[in-house]
């Protein structure tokens, strides 16, 4: 399927049956839906004329019926029947057409699932290095064999396919500011971009990008990934201000008077705090402020020995970069059991946790921090044991038992990576109309859908109801049907993805994943189920 070509199909169907109802529907291939609408039609304004002898109750009423009709009919027209959403796609906080762009994929046709993955989310290769992909955690493949690689398969979309945004077809006069360019801001200015707003993207660091940049290290996300998605919306014409520093270099005030709209995406940059004595000292690090300075291509030493505490992602992160660096002993504390099977277990990515094993990094659970002291050059870390890390309702609360004896660790760099929370001092007093939130998302993927959903909000408000209503009606998904469904699924094994060595890996920051060639790729994504086209799967 040529997924543009589709979309053209289906505005012309449109505009076929709103003068001939039912023929857009067999322009399209839908022959069912199209005799349905004919055989019904014609004959009811056949019917018409022949009953019809002036306005009478009974005339009224037939009209309204027939005008439903019709408008049913173009309805159908263009958007044609809904199917339900596989678990894949009802699981992605994007809402990705996940089978869609796969079967597209097996088809070869690479250009059109890189498309079609940007109709929601205009970032496919960032979330093809870094999605956490939930999509595979609920897999209908899982019960036949193991999921499909999805994650890996969107990465191939964006290795073998092009996409480029254009500028929109028709300009408005109406301006927006977007204060951070993360990837919720970004996905905001693109969106409003094809919408034909003029959009301004103020980042106060000196590239674009945020998390997507600074926080994650290159073994997961190469920088120039980031850069390619970027230089998409230049072409478009979104602008940027890098640099530019809100409170400092610009006001809210000042941002009023020049636009009509202002959008705050700033995102989780704030890290949370230990609260012990010594987090404060020269060299222990938050894991935000560490990562940042590494990929800005600041000269950091972490020494022989290095201390993380944390036990997420971005402590994962923290601890593997640091090899990367050249420590050579490096430990993770964590509140959480080592146990993956516990219900209190690290909240961090299998994946991410095996990687940083195969490494060599030690992973130290069940344990708070006391205090942190530092003598001659050295840190000590000393811990306490912790008990329960969550209440009896589930929150967050850790509980301790110091009557317990529990080691202290010493390291020459100390990594605190215990969770990020927005800026809230940026966010106090926004006042006023058309000042417009973000919050903060702890996936990428969820401040895409985020950013999404903004500049949704603002285009319906400029375009007032009437023309909401007018492009709503011009809306719909583009259904690819596959070209071939089993009957019986049988068991079909994965293709494997080939890893570099750790011994090679933690020498540089080389991605770790190996690409699926193209031919490897199409075999993966013909493992799909198609579930959407299946009555039971």
């Amino acid at each position: 399927m040529d997924v543009k070509r589709e979309e053209r199909k289906r505005r012309t169907a449109f505009w076929i049956s709103f003068f001939l109802p039912g023929f857009g529907q067999l322009y399209r291939g839908r022959v069912g839906s199209g005799l349905f609408f004919i055989l019904v039609t014609y004959p009811s304004i056949y019917f018409f004329t022949k009953v019809y002898k002036g306005v009478s109750p009974a005339i009224i009423s037939l009209i309204i019926g027939y005008f439903t009709l019709w408008f049913l009919n173009i309805l159908d027209a263009i958007k044609g029947p809904v199917y339900q959403k596989p678990p894949c796609r009802r699981s992605c906080p994007a809402d990705i057409d996940v089978a869609g762009y796969i079967e597209l994929i097996s088809e070869g046709k690479f250009d059109d699932a890189l498309y079609l993955i940007s109709k929601k989310a205009p970032f496919p290769g960032v979330l093809g290095y870094l999605c956490p992909a939930p999509c595979e955690k609920v897999c209908s493949r899982r019960r036949y064999d193991t999921p499909i690689h999805i994650k890996h398969l969107k990465r191939a979309a964006f290795t073998y396919g092009n996409l480029k945004f254009n500028p929109p077809a028709k300009e408005r006069k109406k301006k927006i500011a977007i204060i951070g360019g993360g990837p919720a801001g970004l996905s905001a200015a693109h969106y409003l971009r094809q919408e034909g707003f003029k959009v301004v993207v103020y980042e106060r660091e000196n590239e674009p990008g945020g998390m997507m940049r600074y926080g994650v290290p290159d073994y997961r996300l190469p920088k120039e990934i980031t850069q390619k998605e970027i230089q998409r919306l230049i072409d478009e014409g979104v602008k940027f201000r890098a640099g530019a520093e809100f409170g400092k270099d610009f006001d809210l005030e000042s941002l009023s008077k020049e636009y009509d709209a202002v959008i705050f995406a700033i995102g989780e940059y704030s890290s949370r705090r230990l609260g012990v004595e010594g987090e404060d000292l020269p060299g222990v690090y938050t894991s935000l402020e560490f990562l940042f300075q590494v990929n800005r291509g600041e000269n950091i030493s972490v020494g022989q020995e290095v201390i993380v505490i944390g036990g997420g992602d971005v402590a994962i992160d923290s601890a593997r970069v640091s090899l990367r660096l050249g420590a050579k002993n490096v430990k993770i504390i964590s509140l959480e059991k080592t146990d993956l099977t516990s219900p209190e277990r690290l909240p961090a990515d299998d994946k991410e946790i095996t990687e940083a094993k195969e490494e060599g990094i030690e992973f130290h659970g069940e344990l708070g921090i006391k205090k942190i002291t530092m003598k001659e050059g050295k840190f000590k870390v000393f811990t306490r044991k912790c008990v329960a890390v969550f209440d009896e309702s589930g929150r967050f609360s850790p509980k301790f038992d110091d009557s317990v004896e529990t080691p202290t660790f010493s390291g020459d760099t100390v990594i605190v990576a215990i969770g990020q929370g927005a800026e809230k001092e940026l966010l106090k007093d926004l006042r006023g109309n058309n000042i417009y939130v973000i919050h903060g998302a702890p996936l990428v993927v969820e401040a895409i859908a985020r950013g999404r959903e903004i500049a949704k909000r603002i285009t319906k408000s400029f375009d007032g109801p009437l023309r909401s209503f007018i492009k709503w009606l011009f809306e719909f998904e583009i259904q690819v049907k596959p070209r071939r469904l089993y009957r019986h699924p049988e068991k079909f094994s994965p293709v494997k993805i080939d890893q570099e060595k750790p011994e090679k890996r933690i020498k540089s920051f080389i991605v770790v994943d190996k690409e699926y060639s193209q031919e490897e790729a199409r075999l993966e994504a013909s493992r799909c189920l198609q579930c959407p086209f299946r009555y039971k799967v």
